[in-house]
């Protein structure tokens, strides 16, 4: 379990990886295949940019207007509208939406379009392990 935990493999278990693994385990995904598949795209991630996993935490939380651990539609057009998210599926390949896009279209569109492409099992709301299998590269097939 602590191996698996390790996302950055130092041995120890950080806050952030704590907090991570107990949010996938409260999500409502296919927790053990899901988690093996988020957990390979986070740790490349994490050897890139260290400080990933806290930035997209972060990111969660703020979105989490509610606090009960899931964004709504609500919540995903504040961060839209206060520019705090840049990425959606219609950016290529779910990426950075470009500054003449965000600037143009209407932050309830965007977050209609994350929170359709993010909420894997059709609950019109996005669990922690739904916004970080998107943020690792996982798309509805």
């Amino acid at each position: 379990l602590i191996r698996a935990m390790d996302l950055t493999g130092t041995g120890r278990i950080s806050m952030e990886e704590w907090v991570h693994h107990a949010l996938l385990a409260g999500s409502r995904i296919p927790v053990l295949r899901a988690t093996s598949q988020i957990d390979a795209h986070l740790s490349e991630a994490l050897r890139r940019q260290p400080s990933a996993l806290e930035e997209l935490q972060s990111m969660f939380e703020s979105a989490d207007i509610t606090g009960v651990g899931q964004l709504d539609l609500e919540g995903i057009t504040d961060m839209y509208s206060l520019g705090l998210w840049r990425f959606g599926p219609s950016a290529p390949g779910g990426g950075v939406i470009p500054d003449e896009e965000l600037a143009r279209r209407d932050p309830e569109d965007l977050a209609r379009e994350a929170l359709q492409a993010m909420d894997l099992d059709g609950s019109g709301f996005v669990t922690y392990g739904e916004f970080m299998a998107y943020c690792a590269g996982r798309r509805k097939q």
